[in-house]
């Protein structure tokens, strides 16, 4: 929300349409993303979907990735930029498939996801994740104005690119890419293997 309303307040124009989406369900199934994949291969928006940044563990990131290699070399522009006003963060950005957050119904589609890696959490606080104990406290208001700058400049960039370097991949791609970063197994397992 805050990457909504600073958009809003610096009155930045972007030749894309960025859609800010706050799924439910996530902890549960990926209900919320599930279900508006579902909704977009039905009408046929899933086709206008260039990439999809999700914000899922993100607290004062250190990194770009992206699910395609063909996305690394402007990621690692934007983090020679980023460097200048963040010091550490990192300039090497990576390519990486994984699951159990809202990214994954829209990677298992081929959408290109573009995003922050790398996460710093306040000491203790993995050790509350998912507890009780989870308290607003190990919130680090740092890492989450970064949060907010990154994801920010990304947006804006990606939304201000001619072309985006990626594509949608196809359904032999998405098999490959997934066999390749050792993902077929914990698909099959959640019923979500369509090969």
């Amino acid at each position: 929300m805050d990457i909504a309303r600073t958009y809003k307040k610096l009155n930045l124009q972007n030749d894309r349409t960025i859609e800010f989406v706050l799924f439910m369900g996530e902890e549960v199934g990926l209900i919320g993303s599930k279900h508006y994949v579902n909704q977009a291969l039905k009408d046929g928006s899933i086709n206008q979907i260039k990439a999809m940044s999700n914000m899922d563990m993100t607290t004062n990131p250190k990194s770009y990735y992206s699910t395609m290699e063909s996305n690394l070399s402007i990621l690692t522009d934007y983090a020679n930029d980023v460097q200048k006003v963040i010091p550490d963060f990192k300039l090497k950005t990576f390519a990486s498939v994984d699951l159990h957050s809202d990214h994954q119904p829209f990677m298992l589609q081929g959408v290109p996801i573009i995003g922050l890696s790398d996460s710093q959490f306040t000491k203790g606080a993995l050790n509350c994740y998912h507890a009780n104990c989870d308290t607003f406290d190990y919130v680090e208001e740092v890492g989450l104005k970064n949060n907010v700058i990154l994801e920010t400049y990304l947006l804006y960039r990606l939304s201000n690119l001619k072309e985006i370097p990626s594509k949608r991949w196809n359904e032999q791609e998405i098999k490959d890419a997934l066999i390749k970063g050792n993902l077929e197994t914990p698909l099959r397992i959640s019923g979500d293997w369509r090969w």
